[in-house]
């Protein structure tokens, strides 16, 4: 299934920079991109985020996970600190209800988090309910798939390993 924008709806822009709309949202949504970005841009990205919307749908690169052009892959906690530090609050409700959802990709199902304003927490008691309380962070968790994923990165290297091991172990043993 492929999204469909009007043109007219769609803005180009450069990412790396500062996000310039002179609007607010309902919701922003930033779906497996911020580990594209270099690690310097991180908190101006989430400010940009948060400018835009009291409530971001949000997802990246946990480490380790691979991809094109991976320059900035972190842990869920890492992410929801620079939200923190904007007044946001994490919610993990949609990990665990699209976990086993094989029809959604396992990287969403891996990283989506939900982030919320205490504007927009105060105005939506349910919102608010499904946040985590302040000062916690949502879970690392790792994919079955992208376990599996990296398994088979490292395939080709146990070989390698299980030949040198024994030669290994002897000369450890001579010094």
């Amino acid at each position: 299934m492929s999204v469909k924008i009007a043109t007219r709806d769609f803005r180009r822009t450069k990412l790396e920079e500062p996000i310039r709309i002179e609007r607010r949202f309902d919701l922003a949504m930033s779906v497996e991109v911020a580990e594209h970005l270099p690690p310097e841009r991180a908190a101006g990205f989430v400010a940009d985020l948060c400018a835009l919307a009291p409530v971001v749908l949000f997802s990246a690169a946990i480490p380790g996970q691979g991809g094109e052009h991976h320059v900035n892959e972190q842990w869920p906690s890492y992410w929801s600190r620079l939200f923190a530090a904007r007044g946001y609050r994490a919610s993990d409700v949609l990990r665990p209800a699209i976990w086993n959802d094989e029809q959604i990709a396992w990287w969403y199902r891996q990283n989506l988090v939900l982030f919320a304003s205490a504007d927009a927490c105060a105005r939506h008691p349910k919102l608010a309910a499904a946040c985590l309380p302040e000062g916690r962070e949502p879970s690392p968790l790792v994919h079955p798939h992208c376990y599996a994923q990296a398994l088979r990165r490292a395939e080709p290297h146990f070989g390698r390993w299980l030949k040198m091991g024994p030669h290994a172990l002897r000369r450890r043993r001579r010094r």
